[in-house]
């Protein structure tokens, strides 16, 4: 959706992500072909593209982890793929790419919602369940855990390192349990 899915339509995001999410596709697939979906065609003025089937059998990784199931050829695959965009993208101020990739507005959407708001006691954003507001105080009163909540965000928005956003996790991995292939669908 146009938002953010867990805050709902009046925090939305940007239609041009799709664009800067195809090129990465682009340029996963170019660096180690087969780890990411082939991306095909991008449709600008209707914020989409097309990309490889991948109902072959593929399923989201988190769904499987959420089973109980571990894939190890996946991990070794989920290894690979980030060793070899780290190494082939390491220096992005060097070739272009800290200008290519660029999205502020990501990048902003990133620090308000994963290393701000859900530090803040009484934001409108966080929302938990009556068990999990029981414990909040644990972090949210918690000095030396917030140092560190901001020291990582420092790293964030300061070390462009490689073509990696931060936004890797088991629902942008899709794994084939019956060999453990992978395919990134965001990094």
């Amino acid at each position: 959706p146009p938002y953010i899915k867990c805050l709902g339509p009046e925090y939305p995001l940007t239609v041009h992500r799709c664009t800067i999410e195809y090129r990465a596709l682009q340029k996963f697939y170019e660096i180690i072909p087969g780890y990411s979906p082939q991306p095909y065609l991008l449709i600008q003025d209707r914020h989409m593209f097309v990309m490889e089937d991948l109902s072959d059998g593929y399923v989201i990784l988190r769904a499987e982890l959420m089973r109980g199931e571990l894939h190890l050829a996946a991990v070794r695959n989920i290894a690979v793929f980030m060793a070899s965009l780290h190494s082939a993208t390491r220096k992005p101020g060097e070739d272009g790419l800290t200008t290519s990739f660029s999205n502020p507005d990501m990048v902003s959407l990133t620090e308000q919602y994963i290393f701000t708001r859900p530090h803040v006691k009484d934001d409108a954003t966080n929302h938990s369940s009556e068990p999990i507001k029981a414990v909040l105080h644990l972090i949210h009163d918690d000095v030396e855990l917030k140092s560190i909540v901001g020291k990582f965000k420092q790293l964030f928005l300061e070390k462009q390192e490689c073509l990696v956003h931060g936004d890797l996790h088991s629902g942008s991995i899709l794994v084939r349990p019956t060999d453990g292939n992978i395919k990134v669908i965001d990094a």
